[in-house]
């Protein structure tokens, strides 16, 4: 399962002005698990 700190990143990124133009994409947030 994932961790506190494997969503940090990609919440600060999703909260912050470079994510603005970002549409019609999905992230994949998952901690790896697609990796087994």
């Amino acid at each position: 399962l994932a961790q506190v700190t494997d969503l940090q990143a990609a919440v600060v990124y999703l909260a912050s002005e470079a994510s603005d133009y970002m549409t019609g994409h999905n992230l994949v947030i998952e901690g790896g698990q697609s990796l087994w």
